[in-house]
């Protein structure tokens, strides 16, 4: 489920998908700042363009924009700014949408995920297989729905052992594959959450020089837990 909020009238359009989204919200009045998007659980959305949105002097170009996880308020948040609500049978009333909203699909499979990587971890030896999320490598999609498990794991406040694991694997992977596109998200989360700070503390060196300068700067002692834990072992 996507939300698209109208800048225009204060109109809140229910999608069942992001590709139905997009089809309906032209990206030049996306990139103009007149829709605002929020994902099933309420979490916003901000739309990035792989083709610019163009106005010509005849015509006008939408540009090609997908959808992807972004900072700021929740849709629960912005309740008063809707005027009306056009949706599907069950997210026609405000009402309804809050509800939806509550029961979130997207979280409960967030909550499944974040549950599973925490008992397989502290699974005893022989292990099952890991997660199918902390493959290596990711492609694009797969870190970004990485991400907010991530986030939910520390949420769930887990033992050391899951923190460990969980920075020298999934957060040390998206560093290292995909660190100019999350750099950003990684830097307000280590300034405003001591636990994630807590958790970078666990990385290791990988990306670029500049991605390791900027984690440098968020106040977090990367790796010294894990040079720590080295040492204390002998090794």
């Amino acid at each position: 489920m996507i939300y698209a909020l109208s800048a225009d009238d204060g109109g809140l359009h229910v999608f069942p998908n992001a590709s139905e989204a997009i089809s309906y919200c032209e990206g030049y009045d996306v990139a103009g700042g007149l829709w605002c998007f929020f994902s099933a659980d309420g979490g916003p959305l901000e739309a990035v363009f792989s083709e610019p949105a163009r106005k010509y002097t005849f015509t006008i170009s939408h540009g090609i924009y997908h959808l992807r996880p972004s900072v700021g308020l929740k849709l629960q948040d912005r309740f008063s700014e809707i005027r009306y609500v056009e949706g599907p049978a069950g997210q026609q009333s405000l009402e309804a949408v809050a509800a939806a909203l509550t029961r979130s699909d997207q979280q409960d499979d967030i909550d499944r995920r974040a549950t599973a990587f925490i008992e397989w971890v502290e699974a005893p030896d022989p292990k099952p297989d890991a997660p199918e999320w902390t493959d290596y490598p990711w492609d694009r999609q797969t870190a970004e729905d990485a991400w907010p498990v991530i986030l939910q794991i520390l949420r769930m406040r887990p033992s050391d052992l899951v923190i460990s694991v969980l920075a020298a694997g999934p957060l040390e992977d998206t560093i290292g594959l995909w660190g100019p596109e999350f750099i950003e998200r990684i830097e307000q989360e280590a300034r405003s959450n001591a636990d994630f700070r807590n958790l970078l503390d666990g990385v290791w060196q990988s990306g670029t020089q500049e991605i390791w300068h900027r984690l440098n700067a968020c106040g977090a002692s990367l790796g010294s837990w894990r040079i720590a834990l080295t040492a204390s072992h002998g090794r």
